[in-house]
């Protein structure tokens, strides 16, 4: 730390503990270390959820269950989630639940793969396409790997296009 922030941070700290500890020594640690950028954030691609809602005309259901999926994404998108729980969790029924998931894995806004250790188990993940929580470079490697048929849009090759033509607003603000 520069010694002018040092100084300015030790007489901060002085003048507000004085009252309280009097001239008792008080030693602060401060961490060099930050925090990732993408610990609590995940960054949605427009498109893909004006795709959803407008082109594919999803339910409101299925749109109240990706906006769920995405408050507990995990790093790089990753999901731990199960109907029932998500049923409990949003109080609609596991019919809704489980009619919604159908239609989101069909549009491939949800990935399952079989756990390689135990092909009883199912893990998800959420399409790189419309959401991301991690480092960009590790999208870029997640989109390259993703097989042509899981592409819900692709705008930088227009052969890959594997779902309804993407449908943009007529009107600008």
């Amino acid at each position: 730390m520069k010694e002018e922030h040092s100084s300015l941070l030790n007489e901060a700290i002085k003048s507000n503990i004085e009252g309280i500890f009097g001239d008792n020594d008080v030693t602060v640690f401060v961490s060099k270390r930050k925090d990732k950028p993408y610990k609590d954030y995940a960054v949605v691609f427009q498109p893909m959820l004006y795709y959803l809602i407008v082109t594919a005309k999803v339910s409101q259901s299925a749109i109240f269950i990706v906006s769920y999926l995405f408050s507990i994404v995990g790093f790089e998108n990753t999901l731990s989630f199960t109907q029932i729980g998500i049923a409990e969790k949003l109080n609609i029924s596991r019919k809704t639940v489980n009619k919604a998931i159908k239609k989101l894995l069909e549009l491939k806004v949800i990935e399952v793969y079989s756990d390689l250790n135990d092909k009883r188990i199912n893990t998800y993940r959420l399409n790189p396409q419309l959401l991301w929580k991690g480092k960009e470079s590790n999208r870029k490697k997640a989109l390259k790997n993703t097989p042509k048929g899981n592409y819900i849009i692709d705008f930088d090759n227009p052969t890959l296009v594997n779902a309804i033509p993407l449908t943009r607003p007529e009107d600008t603000f």
